[in-house]
């Protein structure tokens, strides 16, 4: 197979005819990213494919442009990009082309991914060395997302089990031994946290049962109705359900976790990159002594004569960071890091290696 279409069209640099032959023939197979696509161009979305008519590759790139250059920020449009973009899926004129069918075919697949294939996608097609990153916003990004769509219960509501379960209790309060019980259908139970994970959410909560308090460390989410079918159900004006609980419970606490994140600015190019999360801020900030050193050892002719400031924020001070170190080099250039509190929502990732 050729490495690229020979077809006398892609060549005439005639962007109608380009156009109309990729419209025959184009036949996409592939995601790819291209991190620097020309001198001055922004990272470019690629989606690989083939010409069916002489069998030679083509490649259709679309330049990212974030509206804010954080990182968060164009992976969000990588994402979004990745769902939406089919070049080439609809003719104008409304004739049948040779590859529509095939095209269609292929992009009707692209549609019924699922979110975690795209995520996962997105975290692969990236560089090595933002990975981490990519993957810490994607598994962040999936959680907000269930969270808030309506389809996982939040965190201090009341959920009801749909039919009789067998499950492993503990006592709330106190050190007593576990056992294990059945629950009855409609019994409530006080969701203390929701995790989400690849074949859906894991709940853990609080019933009441033998006139006492228990907590369930794990109860999945096809063992409860869901939050349309509580809602239909209760149109049933005959069933009104009993309330096992008279107050909000609030949801356990959840052990804190802090990134540590590098922001290097030289010759007006800025970089950021997370490091290490961890619960603990020592840990990160002996990590931030070290990283920096090997930095600045890499850079020697730029941070030679430095002044460097650091600074402690109180868990109540209202800052949005909880250690800041900046070092600053010749000519502007800035070496920064950050310790901030991970969200709630991605609190509890296992991130790459």
């Amino acid at each position: 197979m050729p490495d690229a279409c020979i077809c006398e069209a892609m060549h005439s640099h005639d962007h109608s005819r380009i156009h109309e032959h990729c419209m025959r023939y184009f036949l996409p197979g592939g995601w790819a990213y291209d991190a620097a696509p020309g001198k001055g161009l922004p990272p470019s979305l690629l989606l690989k494919g083939r010409c069916m008519q002489c069998g030679g590759s083509i490649d259709m790139g679309m330049l990212l442009r974030p509206t804010a250059p954080l990182p968060e920020e164009r992976y969000y449009t990588l994402y979004q990009k990745l769902r939406t973009w089919r070049p080439y899926a609809v003719s104008e004129s409304g004739q049948a082309y040779p590859a529509a069918a095939q095209r269609l075919d292929w992009y009707r697949m692209q549609d019924e991914r699922p979110e975690i294939s795209w995520c996962t996608l997105l975290v692969q097609m990236l560089p090595r060395e933002e990975m981490r990153d990519a993957h810490f916003w994607a598994a962040g990004y999936q959680k907000r997302r269930l969270l808030s769509s309506g389809e996982a219960w939040p965190a201090g509501s009341a959920a009801r089990f749909k039919g009789e379960h067998e499950v492993s209790i503990s006592p709330y309060i106190g050190a007593a031994k576990g056992k294990r019980i059945f629950v009855r259908p409609f019994q409530e139970l006080k969701i203390t946290s929701a995790v989400s994970h690849s074949d859906g959410t894991v709940y853990s909560g609080l019933i009441k049962a033998e006139g006492e308090t228990f907590y369930l460390e794990r109860v999945t989410e096809d063992m409860l109705y869901s939050q349309d079918e509580w809602i239909a159900l209760q149109l049933e004006q005959d069933y009104i359900p009993s309330s096992d609980f008279k107050r909000q419970y609030l949801p356990d606490p959840v052990q804190p976790l802090f990134a540590l994140t590098r922001v290097l600015d030289l010759e007006g190019s800025r970089k950021a990159r997370t490091l290490a999360v961890s619960a603990h801020t020592e840990l990160l900030k002996e990590q931030s002594e070290r990283d920096a050193r090997e930095v600045m050892e890499q850079h020697q002719t730029v941070f030679q004569e430095t002044a460097s400031d650091s600074t402690e924020f109180g868990s109540d001070s209202g800052e949005e960071y909880f250690y800041r170190w900046i070092v600053c080099g010749e000519m502007d250039s800035l070496l920064e890091y950050r310790i901030e509190r991970v969200p709630v929502l991605t609190a509890r990732l296992v991130l790459p290696e």
